[in-house]
């Protein structure tokens, strides 16, 4: 969904979706409301909220309390990063409780190298798991997040680098866009390659533009 302009919305878990048409002072309410609700979703309060997010802490006060509205597309990639990360650490608590059982199993039949390979690899999942967090634009983190994944799968090495020198100005929908190509095109242009499988972008943003540069050893 791209424009809730007429909508009314309820919190499905974790997405925001459609409801019904909502007057103008209803819907900044109910907009209001649905802030608050994705954020209590994190048993954290307003200050964590807002720096967990990268968010002024004043512009969060003033979408929780109704003074202005978050805007539509905002709230919805807050709203999916609250169940990404729901389901990320959900699906690390169950995997770790796996691996522990069969390290546990490997230490009692004396095979301390292979609990110690698993673990490292265990280590390293982690990692990629927390280390999502490249930027203050909320977009660009969430394309990082995902395309990681498929990179991690295809055994590629993506690396992002972000200087924002300036806020990004270009608009979700168009980086999202312009990002997602760049980065599949990479993906499989190295997939399959016996070359280098690393993958490099930069992401420059000044006050006039946003330069983007994708290396990899085809480009």
């Amino acid at each position: 969904m791209s424009n809730f302009e007429n909508y009314d919305f309820i919190l499905h878990d974790g997405v925001v979706i459609e409801n019904e048409k909502a007057d103008k002072e209803g819907r900044k309410k109910r907009m209001s409301a649905m802030c608050v609700k994705v954020r209590e979703q994190t048993n954290m309060n307003r200050k964590e909220f807002a720096e967990w997010l990268g968010i002024p802490y004043r512009t969060m006060q003033d979408w929780e309390r109704g003074v202005s509205e978050v805007p539509d597309y905002v709230l919805n990639l807050i709203a999916y990063k609250v169940k990404n990360e729901k389901e990320k650490f959900k699906k690390i608590r169950h995997d770790m409780a796996n691996i522990l059982s069969t390290v546990a199993g490997f230490i009692e039949i004396g095979k301390s190298q292979k609990a110690l390979e698993m673990i490292k690899s265990a280590n390293n999942d982690i990692q990629i798991s927390a280390n999502t967090e490249i930027c203050k634009n909320e977009t660009i983190n969430t394309i990082y997040s995902i395309k990681l994944k498929d990179a991690v799968e295809k055994k590629a090495n993506l690396k992002v680098q972000v200087n924002e020198s300036a806020p990004i100005k270009v608009s979700d929908y168009d980086l999202c866009r312009v990002l997602t190509n760049i980065i599949d095109n990479a993906i499989n242009a190295v997939e399959n390659s016996s070359l280098s499988k690393d993958i490099e972008l930069n992401i420059v943003s000044n006050s006039n533009d946003i330069l983007i540069k994708s290396k990899n050893a085809f480009a």
